[in-house]
């Protein structure tokens, strides 16, 4: 059964592996290798689709480092795995805003000025790609990788 595999870059990294060591996770051998196959040997991998954005290095909690690091993990799947993984990115939007001060319970009329950072076009260009995927019938099995709830 050709599969093709979308992975919420974003998600799956803020949910499950910002504070584990997996940092370096090889999306085709735990995908692919390790569950696709481990429930259907004859599945056939198609594409790994991960979307993602470009880190901002002046909020990111390590800054510049944390910039290179993401730089290099992606190089390092484009290398491997050339014909296996696309990259799809997005962009982070940084703004000002004001939202409520935490307080229990919360109180609506007192806010703070803050910058809220936020992942942008991830869930739409999955969504596209998934989208147009299917249409195309360039698999039979579309699998969503996001985080565990």
């Amino acid at each position: 059964m050709k599969t093709i595999i979308y992975v919420d870059g974003y998600n799956l990294f803020y949910g499950c592996l910002k504070h584990s060591g997996d940092k370096w996770l090889d999306l085709k051998v735990l995908l692919a290798d390790q569950i696709l196959h481990a429930q259907n040997p004859h599945a056939e991998l198609v594409k790994i689709k991960f979307f993602t954005a470009d880190i901002k290095s002046r909020v990111a909690s390590n800054g510049a480092a944390a910039q290179h690091a993401q730089q290099a993990y992606h190089r390092a799947l484009s290398v491997r795995y050339p014909d296996e993984i696309d990259i799809i990115k997005g962009y982070y939007s940084l703004e000002k805003a004001r939202l409520l001060k935490f307080k229990q319970p919360p109180d609506k009329t007192e806010r703070v000025d803050v910058w809220r950072l936020e992942e942008k076009q991830t869930d739409v260009n999955i969504a596209l790609e998934a989208y147009r995927d299917a249409s195309k019938g360039l698999a039979k099995q579309l699998v969503f990788v996001s985080r565990r709830i």
